[in-house]
């Protein structure tokens, strides 16, 4: 992804009003790359003596020793070449006596003539990528697909959870044949027109490993919603897929709900900490989340690429410069409380703080530890922490 997961997650922190975001995870949303044969109708170069024979006719060269002398070829040749454009329907039999026979372009005939290309049926190998979540054909082309998905191992090898896909059973032609030519046919970037899908030639079931799943608990009550990120921006159509199947069963929503911060930070903090945080943390920590700031910024510089106009896009800069001051006073406010409630997009970036900088104590609680998280790097930092410091690891 070009932006990390947490400045994705930053940037979609308030999507939803009303609701905070209290988790989030990267996650595997499975693919399915089908190969298939197809017939397709396609524009081709018309051969030359195709395209000698209908300009000859054209020209007024419409019987069969006529053409034969034109293009120097025996009759028996031409005869069968003709033969062949009848049964294309770009030239007729205008008259037909026991004498002769002459012959006339048809409105395909002179179209093709003209293009010097005649349309043709052919079996193409095609693939098609649909989404396994939302069931959405996402790409169809002649041959083999461009873009570059995961496989199971690599996936599982990073710690990555796989979405179910829904219904869990891999595509049948049925189900998406004619949603396909229609989009095919559709679509003006294509050369050629899908006529019939023959068969299913092969199913790879691969995945797309770069979605983030977000999850919010009501501000006022335990009400929960989720979100997910595609390829770094909000997708509507995976959510509402995902709302679809058991949800909560694939997020700690659950564990988090009944547990407001207060309560779960007086449970669980020292007594003079947990001060602290009620004098600063609960109220001052969460108006100092730079995400809002964050949200401006990107819609300011959207607007600046957008516009042509010297006077728009001065006012513009002056206030884009006047949020990234903001932010930068939000962020030193934020670094002089001596404890405060964080968003859960800050929890990378001060983790690594805490293993690169901790000198005497290092105290890591953690009610979800995930490959994704403690890879080779992570259990590196962690070795040079245990060379210098206490350690202790705490999981809920």
């Amino acid at each position: 992804m070009d932006l990390t997961s947490e400045a994705i997650v930053r940037r979609y922190s308030r999507v939803r009003p009303g609701y905070k975001l209290v988790w989030y995870d990267k996650v595997a949303i499975p693919v399915y790359v089908l190969r298939l044969r197809a017939l397709v109708l396609e524009a081709k170069p018309l051969a030359a003596v195709d395209e000698f024979l209908l300009a000859g006719i054209e020209a007024g060269l419409s019987e069969l020793e006529e053409l034969s002398g034109f293009l120097g070829l025996s009759e028996r040749l031409v005869r069968k070449l003709v033969g062949r454009l009848l049964s294309s329907d770009l030239v007729v039999v205008a008259n037909l006596n026991h004498s002769r026979v002459t012959l006339s372009l048809t409105t395909a005939g002179e179209k093709v003539l003209r293009e010097a290309k005649e349309i043709v049926s052919e079996e193409e190998e095609i693939t098609v990528v649909i989404d396994g979540l939302t069931r959405q054909i996402e790409d169809a082309r002649i041959g083999s697909d461009s873009r570059s998905y995961a496989i199971w191992s690599d996936v599982a090898k990073a710690g990555i959870r796989e979405l179910p896909s829904n219904p869990r059973t891999q595509p049948e032609l049925e189900d998406f044949v004619e949603d396909l030519k229609r989009k095919w046919n559709n679509d003006a970037g294509k050369d050629c027109s899908l006529i019939d899908v023959l068969k299913i030639v092969r199913v790879d079931r691969l995945f797309r490993d770069d979605v983030l799943l977000l999850g919010f608990l009501g501000l006022d009550s335990d009400a929960s919603l989720s979100a997910l990120a595609v390829a770094g921006h909000l997708s509507p159509a995976h959510t509402e897929a995902f709302q679809r199947i058991d949800e909560k069963s694939l997020t700690p929503i659950t564990a988090l709900q009944g547990h407001s911060l207060e309560v779960f930070a007086q449970e669980n903090l020292p007594s003079e900490v947990f001060q602290m945080l009620a004098d600063h943390g609960f109220s001052e920590g969460s108006s100092l989340d730079t995400a809002s700031s964050d949200a401006r910024q990107t819609a300011l510089e959207t607007r600046l690429q957008a516009t042509s106009s010297v006077v728009e896009r001065s006012t513009l800069e002056e206030e884009l410069l006047s949020e990234k001051e903001r932010q930068a006073e939000l962020l030193a406010r934020a670094e002089s409380l001596p404890v405060r409630s964080i968003s859960v997009f800050e929890h990378p970036a001060l983790l690594e703080e805490a293993l690169n900088r901790a000198k005497d104590r290092l105290l890591i609680i953690s009610p979800w530890i995930r490959g994704a998280i403690v890879d080779s790097a992570f259990t590196n930092k962690l070795q040079n922490a245990l060379d210098r410091i206490r350690f202790k690891v705490r999981r809920p």
